[in-house]
C-alpha cells in the first residue's frame, strides 16, 4: 500500500526539513519511506497525510536506515503516537465495529 505522505522534523545536522514522500511498506505501527535529509536514528518526525489534503497522523521515529549517504535514503519508522486519521488505524477501527 503506498500512500503520500508530508514528513517534518531536523535533519542530523540540525537543519529543519519537510518534504513530500510516498511509502513503500505501511503497518499498524509504522512505516517505510524514502527521505533526502540524512536523519539520525531515532530522530522523531511529525507525519502528515498528503493525498486529499493535509492531516497530522503523528510523530514516529527512525528505527532503520538503509542506504547512508546517499541522496535519497530510506529509513523505516515506528510511531510513537498516531491519531485514529493513520490509514490503518482507521480500518482496523472499522473492522471491530
Amino acid at each position: 500500500m503506498r500512500i503520500i505522505l508530508k514528513i517534518r522534523g531536523t535533519d542530523s545536522n540540525g537543519k529543519s526539513f519537510e518534504e513530500l514522500t510516498t511509502t513503500e511498506n505501511v503497518s499498524a505501527g509504522g512505516f517505510l519511506c524514502n527521505c533526502t535529509a540524512s536523519l539520525a536514528k531515532d530522530v522523531t518526525i511529525e507525519v502528515f497525510l498528503s493525498a486529499t489534503g493535509e492531516r497530522y497522523v503523528g510523530r514516529a521515529k527512525v528505527v532503520r536506515k538503509e542506504s547512508p549517504g546517499t541522496p535519497w535514503q530510506r529509513y523505516g519508522f515506528q510511531f510513537q503516537e498516531k491519531t485514529l486519521e493513520w490509514v490503518l488505524a482507521r480500518l482496523a477501527a472499522s473492522d471491530s465495529g
